[in-house]
């Protein structure tokens, strides 16, 4: 299967991790399966943002990591969706599944995913670093 959108997928451990992922649509009761829309997904230290397109104007959603409620594994589809769901506001929440590509399962994309999310929630998210004068980081605080 070919990416959803033209930019690159990447994944720097602790600064970045950028993708295609699709968005389930669970408005849909009526419909056997629930349709699904490509998302472009882009999660850093502080924050996992859903983009409607390649362009960083069309944001359609956005979590702060440290509000991220436990993932869970979506019961339309556990082997490749997972719901993200805000602690502070129950009604921010959706749902994002892993596309099946040539390289990865469903289920193996969706977990790196959840993976990530949780390292850099819980790892990356608290660590600061300083910079010494020579503009190298150093090590974390």
């Amino acid at each position: 299967m070919q990416a959803t959108s033209a930019r690159k997928q990447r994944y720097e451990a602790g600064v970045i991790k950028e993708g295609d992922l699709d968005m389930l649509l669970e408005d849909f009761k009526n419909l056997s399966r629930p349709p699904r829309l490509p998302t472009r997904v882009v999660l850093n230290n502080k924050t996992i943002t859903i983009f409607q397109s390649d362009s960083y104007n069309s944001i359609y959603m956005s979590f702060e990591l440290k509000n991220l409620d436990q993932i869970q594994l979506n019961p339309i589809d556990p082997g490749s969706c997972f719901i993200l769901k805000d602690k502070r506001d129950n009604s921010k929440t959706i749902t994002l599944c892993a596309p099946t590509t040539g390289k990865f399962t469903s289920e193996q994309e969706r977990d790196q995913w959840t993976d990530a999310i949780y390292l850099f929630k819980e790892k990356f998210a608290s660590k600061k670093k300083y910079v010494d004068r020579e503009g190298q980081i150093d090590q974390e605080l």
